[in-house]
Order: structure tokens, then sequence, then C-alpha cells
């Protein structure tokens, strides 16, 4: 008799290791696939779009200032003022901490590094919104985007020169 409810007691701690071995794994499984579906823009990715656009890319904090008729970017080395187009609603996400910015002939391009966010500024011509086609491809995420009038990217070590 206390044979049988060895056994018995046996039996369920192996079925009890057993389940909870296999609950484990499911969550380790779980936990390491989560962000497959949108994983960050690689620094790899960032330059291939840089490369592709024939812009420049920085990295760092991004600060933002705005009004009804422009948007000025400065992030390292590298200040960019977009030209809105008049009775045109164009999206910023202000300051950054974390963010990419690239600036080409065509526009700009700017990433939230830290929650991967991603704005277009495209000039508002035809090679523009066909260059900017190809970057939307490229892009992991849907970006938020912006016809603008024009873009001028100013370093301040040229503009003193």
């Amino acid at each position: 008799m206390k044979t049988r409810s060895f056994v018995r007691i046996a039996t369920f701690v192996s079925i009890l290791i057993s389940g909870i071995t296999v609950m484990l794994v499911c969550i380790c499984f779980i936990s390491c696939n989560k962000n497959r579906e949108s994983p960050p823009a690689s620094a790899n990715e960032l330059s291939k779009i840089a490369t592709m656009l024939k812009g420049e890319q920085v990295t760092g904090a991004l600060n933002c200032q705005y009004n009804s008729e422009a948007i000025l970017y400065k992030a390292n080395n590298l200040s960019c003022l977009i030209q809105k187009l008049p009775a045109v609603e164009t999206p910023s996400p202000g300051s950054l901490r974390n963010a990419s910015m690239i600036s080409s002939a065509f526009g700009i391009i700017i990433m939230d590094l830290d929650n991967q966010n991603t704005w277009l500024y495209i000039n508002n011509e035809r090679e523009s919104i066909n260059q900017f086609e190809r970057v939307k491809a490229c892009l992991k995420t849907k970006p938020t985007e912006a016809l603008i009038f024009g873009l001028t990217s100013i370093h301040p070590s040229e503009a003193q020169e």
C-alpha cells in the first residue's frame, strides 16, 4: 500500500515538473520572439538609406524648433531647416533624446531610435517622391509623412568659412 502511494506521489511530482518545464520553455520562447514583428532598424539599414539618397546621417539628441512656416532640427553638427508648404499640416516629433537624422537633396528622415517612430519630410517634386517610395520599402514600420516646400542643411563649420 505504501508503495502505491509512493508511486502515485512520484508520478504526480513527475507530471508537475514536466508541466512547469513546458511552461518555462513557452515563456522563454514567447519572450525571445515578442519583438520579431518589427525589429529595430539597424545602423546598417539607416546607412543603406543614407547612401541610397546620397545623404548625410547624424545620430544623437535632436533639438526641434518650429513655427507656422518652418521647422528647424539640430543634431550634432548638422542643422536642417524645413520650409513647410502653405496650408499643409506638417507633423513634428519635437525634440528627441536618441534619434537618427538623414538629410538629402530629396528630403529628410528622422527616426526616434527609442521607439522606432519615423518621420519623412519629402520635397514636393516627382523625383523626391519617387526616391522616398524606395525609402519606405526599406523601413520596418509605417512612417509619418509630409510633403515640404524645401530643405536647407547647414553645417556650422561651413557657415563660418
